[in-house]
């Protein structure tokens, strides 16, 4: 299965999420704002799109909260947890660490993301 590649940038001066339309990756790599220059990692989180859908059909993003269940022994389990990027694959931690084929899609679903909703996991 082809994973498409997209990416989202929380800008920290306007405190919003940049429109598609507002940035672009250069081919070395660099990002910039539409007709602003480059933006440097103190001005900008990038976050990486996981290829994967949450139960309503959003996309999930690394820094993203889930909702999620999985069965444990038998028992459905229920945990929230933030999605990141390690070791070359997008897992999901709370108190243990799950990839995502072990989480189905329709028990998952986005609460919201570490920037906008950090208190959101406590």
């Amino acid at each position: 299965m082809k994973r498409k590649f997209k990416f989202r940038i929380w800008h920290n001066k306007s405190k919003r999420f940049l429109a598609e339309n507002e940035w672009y990756i250069a081919q070395d790599g660099l990002v910039f704002l539409e007709y602003f220059g480059e933006l440097t990692c103190e001005e900008a989180t990038i976050q990486q799109f996981t290829g994967e859908l949450d139960k309503d059909g959003k996309e999930i993003y690394e820094g993203d909260i889930l909702d999620f269940r999985f069965k444990e022994h038998g028992d459905m389990i229920h945990q929230k947890g933030e999605v990141f990027f390690e070791e070359g694959q997008f897992l999901i931690c709370r108190s243990s660490l799950f990839s995502f084929p072990e989480i189905k899609v329709q028990n998952r679903t986005v609460i919201g993301d570490m920037i906008e909703n950090k208190l959101t996991l406590l």
